[in-house]
Protein backbone atom coordinates (compact mmCIF):
# COMPACT_ATOMS: atom_id res chain seq x y z
CA UNK A 1 0.00 0.00 0.00
CA UNK A 2 1.90 3.13 -0.82
CA UNK A 3 1.32 6.52 0.93
CA UNK A 4 -1.32 8.36 -0.55
CA UNK A 5 -3.59 4.74 0.06
CA UNK A 6 -2.48 5.05 3.08
CA UNK A 7 -3.15 8.34 3.67
CA UNK A 8 -6.66 8.24 2.68
CA UNK A 9 -7.57 5.29 4.48
CA UNK A 10 -6.41 7.37 7.62
CA UNK A 11 -8.55 9.92 6.49
CA UNK A 12 -11.65 7.85 5.91
CA UNK A 13 -11.05 6.15 9.75
CA UNK A 14 -10.82 9.47 10.97
CA UNK A 15 -14.01 11.16 9.61
CA UNK A 16 -15.68 7.99 10.33
CA UNK A 17 -14.87 7.87 13.86
CA UNK A 18 -15.49 11.45 14.04
CA UNK A 19 -19.10 10.46 12.87
CA UNK A 20 -19.92 7.51 14.98
CA UNK A 21 -18.80 9.33 18.27
CA UNK A 22 -20.74 12.58 17.61
CA UNK A 23 -23.95 10.55 16.48
CA UNK A 24 -27.02 11.61 18.40
CA UNK A 25 -29.65 8.57 17.66
CA UNK A 26 -33.19 9.40 16.94
CA UNK A 27 -33.82 12.54 17.95
CA UNK A 28 -37.32 13.31 15.92
CA UNK A 29 -40.97 12.27 14.57
CA UNK A 30 -39.93 11.68 11.58
CA UNK A 31 -36.65 9.21 12.88
CA UNK A 32 -39.05 7.39 15.19
CA UNK A 33 -41.56 6.96 12.02
CA UNK A 34 -39.14 5.64 9.97
CA UNK A 35 -37.48 3.03 12.64
CA UNK A 36 -40.58 1.38 13.17
CA UNK A 37 -41.50 1.40 9.54
CA UNK A 38 -38.11 -0.52 9.01
CA UNK A 39 -39.20 -2.81 12.10
CA UNK A 40 -42.41 -3.61 10.71
CA UNK A 41 -40.57 -4.28 7.45
CA UNK A 42 -38.38 -6.50 9.05
CA UNK A 43 -40.95 -8.60 11.40
CA UNK A 44 -44.28 -8.78 9.13
CA UNK A 45 -42.70 -7.73 5.99
CA UNK A 46 -44.99 -5.02 5.59
CA UNK A 47 -44.37 -1.82 4.63
CA UNK A 48 -47.43 -0.28 7.36
CA UNK A 49 -47.35 1.12 10.82
CA UNK A 50 -47.33 -1.48 13.41
CA UNK A 51 -50.84 -2.33 13.93
CA UNK A 52 -52.42 -1.39 17.19
CA UNK A 53 -50.13 1.72 18.22
CA UNK A 54 -51.17 4.47 16.59
CA UNK A 55 -54.75 5.76 16.46
CA UNK A 56 -56.00 8.70 14.52
CA UNK A 57 -59.09 9.14 16.81
CA UNK A 58 -56.10 9.62 20.38
CA UNK A 59 -53.63 10.86 18.42
CA UNK A 60 -54.90 13.26 15.52
CA UNK A 61 -51.59 14.93 14.98
CA UNK A 62 -50.78 11.89 13.70
CA UNK A 63 -52.89 12.47 10.24
CA UNK A 64 -49.95 15.09 9.74
CA UNK A 65 -47.18 12.12 9.05
CA UNK A 66 -49.70 9.15 8.15
CA UNK A 67 -52.36 8.11 6.40
CA UNK A 68 -55.30 4.93 6.46
CA UNK A 69 -55.26 2.74 3.52
CA UNK A 70 -57.73 0.86 1.87
CA UNK A 71 -56.81 -2.48 3.62
CA UNK A 72 -57.54 -0.14 7.23
CA UNK A 73 -53.58 -0.55 8.38
CA UNK A 74 -51.76 2.97 8.64
CA UNK A 75 -49.21 4.39 6.40
CA UNK A 76 -46.16 6.79 6.57
CA UNK A 77 -46.60 9.24 3.75
CA UNK A 78 -43.15 9.61 3.70
CA UNK A 79 -40.69 8.14 1.20
CA UNK A 80 -39.92 4.82 1.81
CA UNK A 81 -36.47 5.25 1.17
CA UNK A 82 -34.50 6.27 4.16
CA UNK A 83 -36.74 3.14 5.36
CA UNK A 84 -35.61 0.31 2.92
CA UNK A 85 -31.84 1.34 3.22
CA UNK A 86 -31.81 1.10 7.28
CA UNK A 87 -32.62 -1.98 6.84
CA UNK A 88 -29.17 -3.77 6.74
CA UNK A 89 -28.37 -1.98 9.89
CA UNK A 90 -31.70 -2.19 11.64
CA UNK A 91 -31.28 -6.02 10.93
CA UNK A 92 -27.75 -6.37 12.38
CA UNK A 93 -29.04 -3.94 15.59
CA UNK A 94 -31.80 -6.35 16.00
CA UNK A 95 -29.48 -9.33 15.77
CA UNK A 96 -27.37 -7.65 18.98
CA UNK A 97 -30.33 -6.92 20.82
CA UNK A 98 -31.26 -10.46 20.59
CA UNK A 99 -28.30 -11.82 22.56
CA UNK A 100 -28.62 -8.92 25.69
CA UNK A 101 -31.87 -8.12 27.86
CA UNK A 102 -33.14 -5.03 25.58
CA UNK A 103 -37.12 -6.33 26.33
CA UNK A 104 -37.28 -3.81 29.50
CA UNK A 105 -36.29 -0.94 27.45
CA UNK A 106 -39.20 -2.27 25.14
CA UNK A 107 -41.36 -2.30 27.57
CA UNK A 108 -40.43 1.26 29.21
CA UNK A 109 -40.61 3.39 25.86
CA UNK A 110 -43.87 1.86 24.92
CA UNK A 111 -45.50 3.63 28.52
CA UNK A 112 -44.01 6.30 27.87
CA UNK A 113 -45.37 6.25 24.49
CA UNK A 114 -48.86 5.44 26.09
CA UNK A 115 -48.68 8.16 28.83
CA UNK A 116 -47.74 11.19 25.82
CA UNK A 117 -43.75 11.39 27.30
CA UNK A 118 -42.06 11.65 23.53
CA UNK A 119 -38.77 13.18 25.39
CA UNK A 120 -38.69 9.38 27.99
CA UNK A 121 -39.82 7.62 24.65
CA UNK A 122 -36.76 8.39 22.68
CA UNK A 123 -34.55 8.16 25.77
CA UNK A 124 -35.54 4.06 25.79
CA UNK A 125 -35.71 4.14 22.11
CA UNK A 126 -31.97 5.59 21.47
CA UNK A 127 -30.57 2.45 24.04
CA UNK A 128 -31.55 0.18 21.73
CA UNK A 129 -28.73 -1.30 19.18
CA UNK A 130 -31.19 -1.47 16.43
CA UNK A 131 -32.02 2.19 16.72
CA UNK A 132 -28.66 3.32 17.10
CA UNK A 133 -27.60 0.89 14.01
CA UNK A 134 -30.36 2.33 12.52
CA UNK A 135 -29.55 5.88 12.97
CA UNK A 136 -26.06 5.35 11.58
Amino acid sequence: MNQTNKFRLFLFLYFLTLYIITIQGIQSGDNVFHYERAQNILKNRSFSMPEGKYDFNKQPWLRCWMKEGKDGRIYLILPDGLSIASLPFTFFGNLIEKTGNYAMYEDKRNKAWASGEPTRMIYYLNILPSAFFRSL
